[in-house]
C-alpha cells in the first residue's frame, strides 16, 4: 500500500553512483543548465543552510514542467506560463512546485546525517548492478546514457538522486527499528492511522456472465460465518482473487473505484460491505482491525515532508531571475538539438 512522498525516486534506480566516468557522459547532458542560462554549480535555494545547486533544482522544475504540459494538453489548454493564479503566475507555480520537490530531497540528506545514515559498500554496488542492467537493456551503455539525456538528467545530478534515494532506504530502515530514534510508537501510528482515514481491508471480486450469482453465493456464506476473516480469505484464494489483499488503503486516494471507495470508508471493524456494483464486475469488503504498523512509512513520509516545509528556505538571485517559459522553451530546443545530433 505504499505511497511513498519520493514516487521519482524510482528513476534513481536506473543509475549508477560509482566511480568518476566523466568520458561515458553523452553530448547535452547539460542541457537542464544551457536551458536556464545558468552553471550546473550555481546555488539557487539553501534548505536551512544546505545549498541547493542549479543541476538538482533544474532537474525537478523540468519534471513540473512536463506534469503540467501533459495536464493542458490533456485538457484542450494553450499552455501560458504568464497566467494569473491565486499567488502569481502559472511559471511561479512551477518553480515553487519544483523548490518543494528539492527542499525535500534536501531534508532527506539533512535527516540521514542527524541519523547516522551513510551510503554503504553494498549500496554502491547495488547501484553499479542496476547500472548494468539497465545498459544491456537500453541495448548498451551509450544508448541508456543517450535515452537518459532525453530525460533531460544531468549524470552528476542523476547520480545525486540515486544517493538520496538509498539514504530515504535508510531512513526507512531505521522507522522500522524499535531501537532507533524514528521508531514511532503504537499510539503515534494509530492516531496517524485515524487522522487520515485509513482502512484495512479485505476483498472479494466477480466478474463475467454469473458474477453476480457468485458474489451472492459468497455474500450468503459469508454471513453465517463463524470465522468471518478466515473465510473470507479462502474464498478468494480459491477464486483467485488479488493477491495484495488484505491490504491497508485511504479509501480516497483514488486507487479504488468510487463506489468502492464509498463502501470501504463507511465500514466500521469485522463489517461486510455487501455486494456492490462496479464498472468491472461486483466486489464484497470485509474491514479488518486496523493494521497500523503498514503505514509506519507512510508516518515517516509524512514527517519528512512537514520538515521539508518548515525548513528555512532561502533563495538566490539566480532561482528570483530564472524565467519557466524561457527555460522550458530553452530545454525543448535542447532536446530537439540532441536529436538532430544522434539522426
Amino acid at each position: 500500500m505504499r505511497r511513498t512522498i519520493l514516487p521519482l525516486l524510482l528513476i534513481c534506480l536506473l543509475l549508477s553512483a560509482c566511480g568518476e566516468q566523466e568520458a561515458r557522459t553523452p553530448p547535452g547532458n547539460d542541457s537542464l543548465a544551457s536551458a536556464a542560462g545558468l552553471e550546473t554549480d550555481t546555488v539557487v535555494a539553501t534548505v536551512d543552510g544546505r545549498e541547493v545547486a542549479a543541476g538538482q533544482y533544474l532537474y525537478w522544475l523540468a519534471v513540473v514542467c512536463d506534469e503540467i504540459q501533459a495536464y493542458y494538453q490533456s485538457a484542450g489548454i494553450a499552455l501560458n506560463w504568464s497566467a494569473t493564479l491565486e499567488n502569481g503566475t502559472l511559471g511561479d507555480y512551477a518553480k515553487s512546485q519544483a523548490l518543494r520537490s528539492a527542499a525535500l530531497y534536501a531534508t532527506v540528506e539533512a535527516w540521514a546525517e542527524r541519523y547516522g545514515c551513510a551510503l554503504t559498500e553494498e549500496d554502491r554496488a547495488s547501484m553499479e548492478t542496476d547500472w548494468a542492467e539497465k545498459s544491456a537493456a537500453a541495448g548498451g551503455e551509450e544508448a541508456y546514457l543517450a535515452r537518459l539525456a532525453e530525460q533531460a538528467l544531468d549524470r552528476a545530478a542523476a547520480e545525486k538522486l540515486a544517493e538520496d534515494h538509498y539514504l530515504y532506504l535508510h531512513l526507512c530502515a531505521l522507522a522500522a527499528d524499535e531501537d532507533s530514534g524514528l521508531w514511532a510508537g503504537e499510539a503515534e501510528l494509530a492516531s496517524f492511522f485515524r487522522q487520515q482515514g485509513y482502512v484495512t481491508a479485505d476483498i472479494l471480486t466477480f466478474s463475467g456472465e454469473n458474477g453476480e450469482s457468485r458474489a451472492a453465493e459468497a455474500f450468503a456464506k459469508l454471513n453465517g460465518s463463524q470465522s468471518l476473516a478466515a473465510d473470507f480469505a479462502a474464498l478468494r484464494t480459491a477464486a483467485g482473487g488479488p493477491e495484495d489483499y488484505p491490504r491497508t488503503l485511504l479509501p480516497a486516494d483514488g486507487t479504488l473505484p468510487a463506489e468502492l471507495a464509498a463502501a470501504a470508508g463507511a465500514l466500521a471493524e469485522g463489517q461486510l460491505s455487501g455486494i456492490v456494483e462496479t464498472e468491472g464486475g461486483w466486489a464484497i469488503l470485509l474491514r479488518l482491525p486496523d493494521d497500523t504498523a503498514a503505514v509506519r512509512q507512510d508516518l515517516l513520509d509524512q514527517q519528512l515532508q512537514a520538515a521539508a516545509d518548515e525548513a528555512r528556505l532561502q533563495t538566490t538571485e539566480a532561482y528570483e531571475t530564472l524565467d519557466t517559459a524561457a527555460f522550458w522553451a530553452g530545454l525543448g530546443r535542447e532536446k530537439t538539438a540532441m536529436g538532430n545530433e544522434e539522426t
